[in-house]
């Protein structure tokens, strides 16, 4: 059903950029520029289903090998770069110097994850702040675990809703949806994925005033003559939620 379902939605999306191109008129460039999203925007909500039924099958697989966690953010920032910049965001990157080059753990996995946690933050957030922060938590035996946060100064999740904003197809409220979009799967993916994965995630929120989610994720260092450095808080993942 995979390939079934995104083959076509991939030629669709290839036919528009191609009649995008040829197109001289204003509104007809407009027409397709519309066509192209809203093929886009099935095709997301296609891999959110998709992806749940794996996660409610056991069928994620997770990976191992060797990245770099600081080439995996810097491109998950990239990747982000151009909605931000059309919502009038700034993305700011932290990434911690201790943390080693090479790390073995599912770079794929961590970066949907990141990917997923970054494109909200931009969603509900307006000519605001995105800030990305990567700190090492704890180091031993060549084993060590790092904590992402995704924190905005966007519209923040009201007290109520926060109980429940792992459930899938949750939405804070009506209006989100209708305003926003999405399918209200993305954090629940998120949450499986983390939790196979060996982590935990969370969040602090204040209503009108913004949200930071983190997720943390051990992994082995991939460096030989890796030595690890001295044990310090990392002041804003010492809020972490484990999952059941």
């Amino acid at each position: 059903m995979s390939h079934e379902l995104r083959t076509p939605l991939n030629g669709i999306m290839g036919m528009f950029t191609i009649l995008q191109s040829k197109c001289d008129d204003p509104e007809t460039s407009l027409f397709v520029q519309t066509g192209r999203r809203s093929a886009e925007h099935l095709l997301a909500i296609v891999n959110d289903v998709l992806d749940l039924s794996k996660v409610e099958a056991g069928l994620i697989d997770i990976q191992s090998s060797p990245f770099s966690i600081g080439d995996m953010a810097r491109h998950a920032v990239s990747i982000m770069y151009p909605l931000s910049k059309e919502r009038g965001n700034t993305i700011h990157l932290n990434i911690d110097p201790s943390i080693p080059d090479r790390v073995i753990g599912d770079e794929g996995r961590t970066r949907q994850v990141l990917l997923n946690l970054l494109s909200n933050a931009i969603k509900f957030t307006e000519n605001g702040n995105i800030r990305l922060r990567v700190e090492s938590k704890r180091e031993a035996d060549r084993q060590l675990s790092v904590c992402f946060s995704v924190s905005d100064n966007g519209i923040g999740i009201p007290l109520e809703a926060q109980p429940h904003i792992f459930v899938k197809f949750f939405q804070a409220d009506a209006s989100i949806r209708r305003r926003f979009g999405g399918t209200g799967l993305g954090l629940t993916i998120s949450a499986h994925i983390v939790e196979q994965m060996d982590g935990k995630i969370g969040f602090v929120s204040t209503p009108g005033l913004g949200t930071t989610f983190h997720f943390e994720l051990p992994f082995a260092c991939d460096e030989p003559e890796f030595i690890p450095p001295v044990l310090r808080p990392t002041g804003g993942c010492h809020r972490l939620r484990v999952l059941s």
